[in-house]
């Protein structure tokens, strides 16, 4: 991806890729996303709802933002800058394994709320390293580790705790997708897993950028394309969608009652969403708000058609629907637009008639001159 240059270079130099627009996005949307720089956004934001509002229903992304290999014999870095040896031996630092820039840790693991690491697809998993951060929380004897694949419940095991490590090695390889931890006492803090892998044979240090901040059920493991990874987001709004009358948050309860679909109308581009309603409900549509957006209502079945204000309901756009079945127009008509095409038309208009008074002058100056030759050839 880092070939592609600019955005649109993917066309150009025909190279298959996902790229946006961020460059062009307004301020309010950059502050919450920041998606102007080429090829990021706001990671941050990943775990909670501003994505989901946005309607970014799939993210793709690299394998080094989950994962970097590491040598069979090397120490393991931890969050924090320290490491350690596979047997708990702490690791002088000039000794260390550097830990990539933006690599994710320390993280809490309980008993009821299991932290996960994804890898970097589908992975045939043949062991499991657990390393505790050392200097936090008294270590438990036991640590619950579990594996998951797409489709399959989480096959949990029991893994001993010994100089702060451990270490699961299933009896066969387990087909992957992530790894979970949990702590069947209190709170534990892990300061890295390390994946062992078979077909190809490797060893992984699940640290990426990700991790932790894309969380199941949130997120769910797609597939691969090519070298990427993708992710779907189990809670992505969709274009359209109804809140509560008196929703203050985009992200507040969606209205099961009513229904709602979109669609384009081909001669104008203009969007439309069919509505229907048994009570007064907020229609929230994912575009950013700026000034200038109405909303025609047209009722189903005849009715005179109404235009209601725009409102801004967080980063995006909302309108009342009454009770019943409409036809919904969105239209964007700022009026700055409106006095740009009153001054644009206006300057037409002065142009044309200013060419106009310039070609009546060359012509009265070209009758004087073919009267004053005529006059003169008649003396």
């Amino acid at each position: 991806m880092y070939a592609l240059g600019v955005t649109d270079l993917n066309v150009l130099r025909r190279i298959a890729s996902v790229q946006g627009y961020g460059s062009i996005v307004q301020g309010a949307y950059q502050n919450a996303t920041d998606t102007h720089t080429f090829e990021a956004l706001d990671q941050s934001r990943l775990p909670g709802p501003t994505f989901d509002v946005l309607d970014l229903a799939t993210l793709v992304t690299l394998p080094q933002y989950l994962d970097q290999p590491l040598p069979e014999r090397s120490a393991i870095p931890l969050a924090g800058g320290d490491a350690v040896r596979a047997s708990g031996d702490e690791v002088p630092a000039r000794d260390a394994p550097a830990r990539p820039p933006g690599a994710s840790g320390p993280w809490a693991v309980a008993a009821r709320s299991p932290a996960s690491w994804f890898l970097a697809g589908v992975t045939r998993v043949s062991s499991v390293t657990v390393v505790l951060q050392p200097g936090h929380a008294a270590s438990p004897l036991r640590l619950g580790v579990g594996l998951a694949a797409p489709g399959r419940r989480v096959r949990w095991s029991t893994a001993r705790v010994t100089h702060g490590i451990a270490t699961l090695r299933p009896a066969r390889a387990t087909t992957s997708d992530r790894v979970l931890v949990r702590s069947p006492h209190g709170v534990a803090t892990v300061g890295a897993v390390v994946v062992g892998t078979r077909a190809p044979r490797a060893r992984l240090l699940l640290d990426g950028e990700l991790q932790g901040l894309i969380r199941p059920p949130h997120w769910q493991f797609a597939g691969t394309i090519g070298t990427l990874v993708a992710f779907t987001n189990t809670r992505a709004r969709g274009a359209a969608w109804l809140e509560d009358a008196a929703a203050v948050s985009p992200d507040g309860p969606v209205a099961h009652a009513g229904t709602v679909s979109l669609s384009t109308t081909a001669s104008t581009g203009a969007a439309v969403v069919h509505v229907t309603t048994p009570r007064a409900a907020l229609l929230v549509r994912s575009e950013t708000f700026a000034r200038g957006w109405t909303a025609r209502l047209t009722p189903v079945g005849g009715g005179r058609s109404r235009v209601e204000p725009v409102s801004r309901l967080g980063l995006v756009q909302a309108t009342l629907v009454p009770a019943g079945r409409y036809v919904v127009t969105w239209r964007y008509a700022p009026a700055s637009l409106v006095a740009g095409l009153v001054i644009s038309a206006a300057s037409a208009a002065a142009t044309v008639v200013l060419l106009a008074l310039c070609v009546e002058r060359r012509r009265s100056r070209r009758g004087r001159v073919r009267h004053h030759a005529e006059q003169g050839a008649s003396r």
